[in-house]
């Protein structure tokens, strides 16, 4: 039997991973242990509510090191372990209880590396949020198949895909070793658009698997722009485009990205100064390589 470690990552959201463990303790597939890594600033109170959960490890880092780095910590618990493979799992979702037994299933009919399933919101049970994904190269990004569709079982084929999210990925010993860990220098979003990347390049196989379904507790709306959002994501866009895009995709991504997010700026209700400050920091730090996580005035409150 494959033996599989589970990494959730909490900051600031311990219901939401408590919430999350229960829903895995349900897996009609054992998982050998979940490590849970805190990036919560302050001493929570999750260790001790976590003390009631066998097979459960409390990891606090006490700083927010971001996602790939928080990710990282438990990879690493994970690679010292005799498990067979790791699953990342955001912390804010509701697995179903046959979800990981299906994606084993689907992983190993298809001789496939990194696998994702079927991924609903939370807040609307038949709407996806995401069925596997591609790679956008004129925004830099991974987008995903059927965001926002109601599902009439138009993604319930297994397939190849070219991106996998960080909200659901299981990932084989193979995969870490071919194509390495996440990569820490994005601090958030494009981590797994990186990993996805360098996964193909190492000649994995990446598998969507709709029999494996998940409940993402994230709002079925398009993202407001603030800050935060536009900094990370041009900046790290950016970081994906100068290392993988060949001359064409640079070409699109320098014509189309900076009007997507300028007129994503234009229709933001608030924050203009602060928006068009993070947008020509993030193109200057991607230019100068400037990675890892910022402290900007800009980025705060």
């Amino acid at each position: 039997m494959v033996k599989i470690d589970v990494v959730l990552l909490n900051y600031k959201q311990d219901g939401d991973t408590i919430d999350c463990i229960r829903s895995l303790l349900k897996s009609t597939y054992p998982i050998s242990i979940i490590y849970v890594v805190d990036n919560s600033e302050d001493v929570s109170a999750l260790g001790g509510l976590l003390s009631e959960f066998k097979n459960v490890e409390y990891i606090p880092v006490l700083k927010n090191v971001g996602f790939a780095a928080g990710c990282n910590v438990g990879i690493k618990k994970f690679y010292d372990s005799d498990a067979d493979m790791v699953l990342l799992l955001n912390n804010d979702t509701i697995v179903k209880d046959d979800f990981l037994e299906k994606l084993i299933n689907g992983m190993a009919l298809n001789n496939a590396d990194v696998a994702t399933g079927k991924i609903y919101y939370y807040s609307a049970k038949n709407v996806i949020w995401g069925a596997g994904g591609k790679m956008d190269w004129k925004r830099g990004m991974g987008v995903f198949y059927g965001n926002n569709a109601t599902d009439n079982s138009q993604f319930d084929m297994c397939r190849l895909v070219d991106f996998i999210s960080g909200c659901m990925m299981l990932i084989s010993r193979t995969a870490i070793d071919k194509a390495g860990m996440l990569n820490d220098k994005f601090f958030m979003y494009c981590e797994d658009v990186d990993f996805s990347i360098r996964a193909k390049k190492a000649g994995l196989k990446l598998i969507y698997v709709p029999d494996s379904v998940i409940w993402h507790k994230v709002g079925a709306k398009k993202i407001t722009a603030n800050p935060f959002f536009i900094y990370y994501f041009v900046r790290n866009s950016f970081f994906i485009i100068k290392q993988y895009g060949n001359l064409w995709q640079k070409t699109c991504y320098c014509l189309y990205s900076p009007i997507y997010y300028l007129v994503k700026i234009v229709l933001s209700p608030k924050g203009y100064l602060n928006n068009f400050k993070a947008f020509f920091v993030a193109i200057w730090d991607g230019i100068i390589s400037n990675d890892g996580r910022k402290n900007y005035d800009f980025l705060k409150g």
